[in-house]
């Protein structure tokens, strides 16, 4: 059998599956019903956050008299004290800011999505996958006859009597590369791209000697994220999302490089309040007097 619903204003007989009244032409919808009261807040959370502030207080009280007790048995001059609270404190802004650049650079490269070069137009944010290419590549230090378009090399010497690795070498290089996907390509301007790129090598050059060399080598898979441009001749070029966010060049996935960068400032976040906090326990050690 059919089943029926009442009208609400005329009272006639329709059905169910109906949305309207064939009477009067009212919405036979449901009625609102009253919204359902916020749920209530168990105690136990409650307990459970009064406890762990309290277990915090304690922490940060034990932790303030034990450098208290320090100072004054180390002879610290309060502007000694006083020098290292502003140390720390501008390290954890420090830190902090470099968290929120990293957060904002994140937020722009999740917003890009991947697209098939073909695709792209003038003033697309993007996310873009291919070979590279270049008509002047660089050679690859410690790689034989290797071509790359960026690589970054440290060189570090073992010094036996100070017991550790001192750096040689320390050198950066990038040209200009293409990237070639299918058959269309898109130019990239090395002045204005953040590389992330493999350990490509990693040896010893003599007896304690080695060293590291970073590297985007030629006919290799890449991803880069870009605002697309093109100049006269229709080129594409890619240059980089906003004033805060250069073009990215990067041999992970764009899912992995945005995952890493998130990780990094999750990383940032979390020391620059942890020298924010001792920044304050050392402030309460030092004007402490009792």
């Amino acid at each position: 059998m059919l089943e029926h619903v009442a009208c609400r204003r005329c009272h006639a007989p329709n059905l169910k599956t109906e949305a309207i009244c064939f009477a009067c032409g009212a919405p036979l919808g449901r009625r609102r019903r009253a919204r359902d009261a916020p749920p209530v807040t168990p105690w136990v959370f409650w307990f459970g956050m009064a406890f762990a502030l309290a277990v915090v207080g304690l922490l940060a009280a034990v932790a303030s008299h034990w450098l208290r007790a320090y100072r004054i048995a180390a002879g610290l001059s309060d502007a000694y004290m006083f020098a290292a609270v502003i140390l720390l404190a501008a390290l954890g802004q420090a830190a902090l800011s470099r968290a929120r650049r990293r957060d904002g650079q994140w937020w722009e490269l999740k917003r890009a999505p991947e697209l098939p070069l073909a695709q792209t137009r003038a003033q697309d944010a993007a996310w873009i996958r291919g070979f590279v290419k270049s008509d002047t590549p660089l050679e690859l230090p410690y790689a034989g006859d290797q071509k790359c378009v960026y690589y970054h090399v440290v060189v570090k010497e073992h010094e036996e009597d100070q017991g550790g690795w001192r750096t040689t070498q320390n050198d950066t290089n990038a040209v200009d590369f293409t990237v070639q996907q299918e058959s269309d390509t898109i130019y990239v301007p090395s002045g204005d791209v953040q590389f992330d790129a493999p350990l490509f090598v990693d040896t010893y050059l003599a007896e304690g000697v080695k060293a590291k060399v970073w590297a985007v080598a030629v006919e290799v898979p890449i991803s880069v994220c870009g605002r697309v441009e093109a100049d006269d001749g229709e080129q594409r070029v890619l240059l980089r999302l906003s004033e805060a966010v250069p073009v990215v060049a990067t041999w992970r996935l764009p899912s992995d490089y945005i995952a890493e960068l998130a990780q990094r400032g999750c990383r940032a976040q979390w020391f620059g309040w942890a020298l924010s906090a001792l920044a304050a326990l050392l402030l309460i050690a030092t004007v402490a007097r009792g």
